[in-house]
């Protein structure tokens, strides 16, 4: 029988993330607030570890004990504490614990993307942005990663800004509206009102869900972005060591 969760520690957390897509709860023994999302967490894991998805991963780490390194490595400071995304680029989770939302965000969210280790999950224009960044140097690709990402999420930001401004000023001027029909219409007039506000939630529903589309592709091009740096950075790497070993080679022959 497969585990509900898998136990993450310093020494198996390479093997065992390794091409996977996580979600991450990082607790300690002595941690109360960890017990509240004990029953949620259980049920995500045991949806999705038991499931056909191999390539994801529910886990847990201890940061008391097995976990310490790694937890300090990820910034964890307090428990519990949720992460989610690629190994290498965790994302924190700070969404809602309700069973059935927690799991349909995971079944939404927790997927295999687009990068240079998976390049049969990217699109035609991403697999032309790789060929692109191939060339790069490593600080040119790292540089590349806060511009992508600032320029993405900003603008996401004004257009969220925008909307909202805009819905505000759409509900004033119902409520300008409302008050001064109220005597003509009487009850017509607040239930108007009350369309607009509903119309109005719906548009305001869509606008956030588009601001985290917009972040999500700032995360899937600085993923791509930061994999393309290690994979330049290593492939330099292997050229100067071979590189060193042939010179030795040489040395070794005189």
């Amino acid at each position: 029988v497969r585990s509900i969760e898998t136990e993450l520690t310093d020494e198996n957390w390479d093997e065992l993330t390794e091409n996977k897509v996580v979600f991450l709860k990082f607790h300690a023994p002595w941690c109360t607030q960890c017990r509240r999302v004990e029953q949620p967490w259980a049920s995500v894991a045991e949806s999705v570890n038991g499931g056909e998805k191999k390539d994801i991963l529910i886990g847990s780490m201890d940061c008391s004990r097995g976990g310490k390194n790694k937890c300090f490595d990820l910034g964890v400071t307090s428990y519990p504490s949720f992460k989610y995304g690629h190994p290498d680029y965790l994302e924190d989770y700070t969404g809602p614990w309700e069973g059935s939302d927690l799991q349909q965000w995971a079944k939404d969210k927790l997927q295999r993307r687009c990068s240079p280790l998976s390049v049969e999950l990217c699109s035609d224009s991403q697999r032309q942005q790789l060929e692109a960044l191939a060339g790069k140097s490593y600080e040119e690709l790292k540089s590349l990663v806060k511009s992508t990402e600032d320029e993405l999420i900003g603008a996401a930001d004004l257009t969220m800004e925008a909307a909202l401004k805009n819905l505000q000023d759409q509900y004033e001027a119902g409520q300008t509206k409302r008050d001064e029909t109220k005597p003509q219409l009487g009850d017509k007039a607040d239930q108007e009102l009350e369309e607009l506000l509903i119309r109005l939630q719906g548009e305001y529903k869509a606008a956030s869900a588009h601001r985290l589309q917009v972040k999500q592709e700032a995360y899937d091009s600085k993923l791509i972005l930061l994999k393309m740096a290690e994979a330049n950075q290593k492939r330099i790497e292997s050229r100067a060591a071979e590189s060193i070993q042939a010179n030795a080679g040489r040395g070794g022959e005189l």
